[in-house]
């Protein structure tokens, strides 16, 4: 399975590097990844945040740590089933909290106009 997903763990690296490269005026970058999502618990993402040369290319002090973002961490979501608990609960959570804010908060326009 590595080997397999060893292209894509690479794409997905490759691609995170070019959108770090692109904030402008960044004395220091936090030393610190947060993953959310499907492929966050993979650990060949974890390690290949770890292994990459950061000091070299951008601006970080220290080696950065991974953490992995569950949806107790965030704002204003409130699970009492007790069931959302992992970091791929995090995308579908959002999303319905989302929309939860646009169907309660209709002012505030989120969708843009048709």
């Amino acid at each position: 399975m590595r080997r397999l997903l060893a292209p894509d763990v690479q794409l997905w690296l490759d691609a995170l590097v070019v959108a770090m490269e692109e904030f402008e005026n960044v004395e220091e970058f936090p030393p610190q990844f947060y993953l959310c999502g499907g492929g966050a618990m993979l650990p060949d993402l974890k390690e290949a945040i770890l292994s990459y040369p950061w000091h070299k290319y951008l601006s970080f002090k220290r080696l950065p740590k991974v953490l992995l973002v569950t949806p107790d961490k965030l704002d204003r979501v409130y699970d009492k089933s007790g069931l959302l608990i992992h970091p791929y609960d995090v995308t579908p959570t959002s999303l319905a909290k989302f929309y939860w804010d646009v169907l309660r908060l209709p002012n505030l326009n989120y969708l843009g106009t048709y």
